[in-house]
């Protein structure tokens, strides 16, 4: 099997980041928060998602992962978990991402990020008593 160079990978991952974590994907965070966020997540360590078989085990790296920008970028707790869902999606829809890093496994185990237009998409469905009428992402937090 034919190794992919790693340099071209950290480039893939940095185009993964750019495009998950835009402008829009951060509306209202402060200027050019966004690019700080891409920086996190083109530093993000694929290959500690490369193993994941279980629920947990994505929940607490995902912590971790939210936790260490926290520190990093100072957004609130939702915006911060918002983003490394965004990359990882993007990340498994990546085929040379995916490939490296077998992200095929964790795909049942990703969140769905919350945002107004998710909130829009469950009152219409069937869980429309249980979904917030108004979801700001900066009000989402741990618990």
């Amino acid at each position: 099997m034919i190794r992919i160079e790693d340099d071209f990978i950290k480039t893939v991952q940095k185009k993964a980041a750019i495009s998950a974590i835009g402008p829009s994907a951060l509306r209202n965070q402060g200027k050019d928060k966004f690019k700080e966020v891409q920086q996190y997540c083109y530093d993000l360590d694929l290959s500690a998602y490369s193993s994941i078989k279980e629920q947990k085990k994505i929940n607490e790296l995902l912590d971790s992962d939210t936790e260490n920008l926290l520190k990093f970028s100072r957004l609130p707790w939702g915006t911060a978990r918002k983003a490394p869902n965004l990359f990882l999606r993007d990340a498994l829809y990546n085929t040379y991402l995916c490939k490296e890093y077998n992200l095929e496994k964790i795909e049942p185990f990703l969140e769905i990020t919350l945002d107004s237009a998710v909130a829009r998409g469950l009152k219409k469905k069937r869980y429309k008593k249980r979904t917030p009428s108004v979801v700001w992402i900066k009000s989402i937090n741990k618990k």
